[in-house]
């Protein structure tokens, strides 16, 4: 019986191995990517624009990645905006593009009444494709790569105070110094002279 099992278990073996054989050859995921900054965290004032910028990296040595779409979980207090321009990256090689306003990953804009100290916080997913060229130079598509997920988070911060509007607010301070060094000046003159009643 125990031979019976052997035999069996050897043609088995010669089976798979006939069909991995056959099978089109498999490759590794070997791209990735990173938002600018690094760490996914952006913040803003309240009505302000903020965003993010990218780095997508192809460590394929043979073949082509072209990113297809970018996607995103929903954003709140504010309007987000695509700006991802879909780089093609030939092999061994990167693309990036940081934020600027109107170039980069993704933009949000925060509702003037958006809360100080909200946070918007999910995953941006980009997704490709493999081709085995340039696709504008007779490339051929090969197949779809796996999605990256890039985490982020925007925070609502506190508006800091532009430069021409702190001006008042420090000659104030320098006024109100003054005031006080004349009027302790003037009491301790008022006390170091005796009076004198006539």
């Amino acid at each position: 019986m125990s031979g019976r099992l052997a035999r069996a278990g050897g043609s088995g073996v010669v089976a798979l191995a006939a069909v991995l054989a056959c099978a089109p050859p498999v490759w590794a995921q070997t791209w990735s990517a990173s938002t600018q900054p690094a760490n996914g965290n952006i913040a803003g004032a309240a009505g302000t624009r903020i965003g993010w910028g990218y780095e997508i990296r192809n460590e394929d040595a043979a073949n082509w990645l072209v990113l297809t779409a970018v996607g995103a979980d929903a954003f709140q207090h504010g309007v987000a905006e695509v700006l991802f321009d879909l780089p093609i990256v030939a092999p061994s090689s990167s693309a990036a593009r940081g934020f600027s306003g109107q170039d980069g990953l993704f933009a949000l804009t925060w509702n003037n009444d958006a809360p100080i100290g909200f946070v918007n916080f999910g995953s941006f997913a980009l997704s490709a494709e493999w081709w085995d060229g340039d696709p504008y130079a007779g490339g051929q598509w090969l197949k779809p790569a796996a999605d990256v997920l890039l985490g982020y988070s925007a925070i609502v911060a506190v508006p800091e105070l532009p430069p021409l509007a702190m001006l008042p607010l420090g000659l104030a301070m320098i006024a109100l110094t003054r005031h006080r060094r004349q009027s302790r000046s003037a009491l301790q003159q008022a006390t170091a002279d005796p009076v004198t009643w006539a």
